[in-house]
């Protein structure tokens, strides 16, 4: 799937196509064009997050160092 997210003011909207990586997937990703072609989507803003994540949302959390205090322990 291949989804285009935009912004219209403060609402936030999708588009989606489909795509078939084989001859036997290609009906089914037919089919779904066929609904879904023509069509823009309204999504909750909540959503954006997961369909467009930023760089920063995609990087690991930086490890925590012990302090000096724990290492005694």
């Amino acid at each position: 799937m291949t989804i285009r997210v935009f912004h219209a003011d403060k609402e936030v909207w999708a588009r989606f196509a489909a795509a078939a990586s084989s001859d036997k997937a290609k009906p089914e990703a037919d089919k779904l064009n066929g609904r879904l072609t023509g069509w823009t989507y309204e999504i909750g803003s909540w959503k954006e997050k997961s369909l467009v994540p930023t760089m920063d949302d995609l990087k690991a959390p930086e490890p925590v160092k012990p302090t000096p205090e724990a290492e005694k322990k």
